[in-house]
């Protein structure tokens, strides 16, 4: 019988080989290959599916070891190629955070779901695309199960309008393995970044882990002495907008005993 190996079968009618009579006695069920049977060697003796190639076994159902060189001339070729069940890949990937925006610091939970479950050991990883400098989001649970759980926290200077992978290799076993039940490993090439079941497709994340830092102070007005109870705006720019709360004060250097300006205004600006 043939196990599942995730191909797409297209049935027929009709002779795989043209020998008359190439079994011993097909009449009383046996069915080897008599020695002049055309199948022997008539096969091909490998196939390769995901990247992995798979050899013929090298004795048959019987138990008898297969032609010289053991495994290289099979007797009924691909038919008895001896194959996994269906190679594990990645269906789509995705996040449990809502949709929006995240700064640094925060966390941010990436799923993989694959065509059946796997185990998983070591750590593997993740490459996000975050700007200059590429963030990792690291394994943390899911073996046994079809959705592994990635897990990533926003660092200082990762940035993007569209969250996503970094290229369709991205998923990185890390010294680790992902395999099936069977111990096939899991063919981990990710679909096109933004196209179906990626990641940036899937979810609209935005990354904002630029710190706002302050390019100048200065004043509004001119140069010059000012006496008591003369008002002096003082205008703090900062490298992107800022969200204000509460009232800020800015500390000023008046001599014996320094100053202590409130925030009056400029939420939303830079």
């Amino acid at each position: 019988c043939a196990a599942d190996s995730g191909l797409n079968i297209i049935r027929g009618s009709g002779n795989i080989f043209s020998d008359t009579d190439p079994f011993v006695d097909a009449t009383n069920n046996n069915y080897t290959l008599v020695n002049t049977s055309n199948a022997i060697g008539g096969g091909t003796a490998a196939m390769t599916l995901y990247g992995t190639t798979y050899n013929a076994p090298a004795t048959d159902y019987s138990g008898t070891v297969r032609p010289s060189p053991v495994g290289s001339s099979p007797d009924m070729g691909a038919l008895e190629n001896s194959l996994p069940s269906a190679v594990p890949t990645i269906l789509s990937l995705t996040s449990t955070a809502d949709d929006g925006t995240y700064k640094l610091g925060d966390v941010i939970i990436v799923t993989v779901a694959f065509t059946e479950a796997v185990t998983v050991t070591g750590t593997p990883q993740l490459t996000l695309e975050t700007g200059t400098a590429d963030a990792v989001a690291v394994y943390t649970s899911g073996s046994g199960n079809d959705t592994l759980i990635f897990t990533y926290t926003v660092a200082a200077g990762d940035t993007s309008s569209d969250l996503d992978y970094s290229s369709t290799t991205a998923l990185a076993l890390n010294n680790g393995t992902i395999v099936d039940a069977d111990s096939t490993s899991a063919y981990l090439t990710l679909a096109a970044k933004g196209a179906a079941n990626s990641l940036g497709a899937n979810k609209e994340l935005v990354i904002d882990g630029v710190v706002p830092t302050v390019s100048s102070v200065t004043a509004t007005a001119a140069d010059g002495t000012y006496t008591m109870d003369d008002q002096i705006a003082i205008t703090i720019i900062f490298s992107e907008a800022v969200i204000v709360t509460g009232i800020p004060k800015l500390t000023l250097e008046t001599g014996v005993a320094d100053e202590l300006v409130d925030y009056s205004s400029g939420s939303g600006g830079t």
